[in-house]
């Protein structure tokens, strides 16, 4: 039996590389555009609720003209403290690119409840390999909320 070698989009995220980073890119803004709609950047955030699933939240972080930051979260309650004391995660903040059509991670805080994301926080590496390890870690979490069915609405009304 022959093996095939992987070639064009299945080697993509085998191991990071800046081809592979820009197809991260791409893919997290083609599933931004899915849970946030698309051409939509006067959504100020809102909280998606699905049965069995924890409430995702987003908010927008800056607002500019070619450019939207999000802060995309679950909140947990914190073990041992009150429940009105709730925790971020994973704690993320995420730049769209509406004119090039990209969505990067810029920053990601804790991960230890979501523990389907848990093995991708890069700790060492090349900063490529650390953005591709990020944007790999957004790219399967948005694959997951859409799955389950999150979505943000397109009448997202700004806070009064």
């Amino acid at each position: 039996m022959q093996m095939r070698t992987p070639t064009g989009s299945e080697n993509l995220f085998a191991s990071p590389n800046l081809v592979g980073l820009m197809a991260l890119h791409e893919g997290n803004y083609a599933r931004m555009c899915r849970l946030v709609p698309h051409g939509h950047p006067r959504a100020y955030g809102g909280v998606s609720h699905v049965a069995g699933e924890p409430a995702l939240h987003l908010s927008v972080l800056e607002r500019c003209r070619y450019t939207t930051t999000y802060h995309l979260t679950y909140y947990f309650g914190a073990p041992g403290r009150p429940v009105d004391l709730l925790v971020p995660e994973p704690d993320m903040h995420i730049r769209v690119y509406q004119d090039a059509r990209l969505a990067e991670v810029l920053h990601c805080g804790g991960v230890d409840r979501v523990s389907m994301l848990r093995g991708y926080l890069p700790r060492t590496g090349s900063p490529t390999a650390r953005r591709w390890r990020l944007n790999l870690m957004l790219n399967r979490w948005l694959r997951y909320c859409l799955d389950v069915g999150h979505r943000f609405p397109a009448d997202i009304a700004a806070p009064a």
